[in-house]
């Protein structure tokens, strides 16, 4: 491949990013219901749980679970 010839990507579509799941209607200030349902589940109950048992508590994946905690909501 000659160095002479620049590298040019033509941009054929435009992607946007969007949310898979709608906000919560009571409380739109969450990314989605299984946040809000994973707060709960951390903030109302009376003792320390893991992130395993508060995924089981709210009803969503562990992965979903963890990556909630990631973002440092929980």
């Amino acid at each position: 491949m000659s160095a002479a010839y620049p590298l040019y990507v033509g941009i054929t579509r435009v992607n946007l990013g969007y949310m898979r799941t709608q906000a919560p209607v009571l409380a739109p200030v969450f990314r989605s219901e299984g946040q809000a349902r994973l707060l709960s589940a951390v903030l109302l109950g009376s003792e320390e749980i893991s992130i395993a048992d508060a995924a089981v508590r709210s009803g969503v994946a562990y992965p979903t679970a963890y990556a909630v905690k990631s973002r440092g909501v929980v």
